[in-house]
């Protein structure tokens, strides 16, 4: 009994949601990257007592790695809404407010580096909330969908194995009575 929990919402939120989720994607690389160099700088500058900045910093990308692989890869002009796709942007966004956390840390001796990571940082988080907010509404909008396909599946998987059992039992009773 596999259900899937899965359903694709094609439209003018898709769009929306396609373009800025590419936007967070990219502009939370950018402030990755630059959380690492003013990490390393960090500790160049301010010596070895900063050295747990970078590797803060390096561990902050691994989130954002994994959503694009997991989240981003799918939202190629259809959106693709499961429970477990929500779970994983709200998981998501909580580790990158810890990035920009770190990548602030990490840029304080470098004010250049810190002026382009705030600018990164803001673009971010524009695009960031309307995501979310637009992946709840298409979520709840498609509810009744999904779990009407997932009712059809159940339904075909339950009425269908006992049919085919009653049929080959019948058949060999009456095999046996003759």
């Amino acid at each position: 009994m596999s259900t899937k929990e899965v359903y694709v919402y094609e439209g003018g939120l898709g769009t929306a949601i396609f373009i800025l989720n590419w936007i967070t994607s990219i502009t939370l690389i950018f402030v990755s990257i630059i959380a690492i160099i003013g990490g390393i700088l960090a500790v160049v500058i301010g010596g070895i007592f900063f050295w747990w900045v970078p590797l803060l910093a390096s561990i902050g990308i691994i989130p954002i790695i994994l959503y694009i692989l997991l989240v981003a890869r799918h939202l190629w002009k259809d959106i693709i809404i499961s429970t477990k796709i929500l779970v994983l942007i709200i998981i998501f966004y909580l580790l990158s407010g810890l990035l920009f956390g770190w990548a602030s840390i990490g840029m304080l001796l470098v004010p250049f580096l810190n002026i382009i990571a705030i600018i990164a940082m803001a673009v971010a988080n524009i695009t960031m909330w309307p995501t979310l907010v637009l992946y709840i509404i298409v979520f709840a909008m498609t509810y009744n969908e999904r779990k009407e396909a997932q009712g059809k599946v159940t339904k075909k998987a339950i009425t269908t194995k006992p049919r085919k059992k009653k049929k080959k039992k019948k058949k060999k009773n009456f095999s046996l009575e003759i």
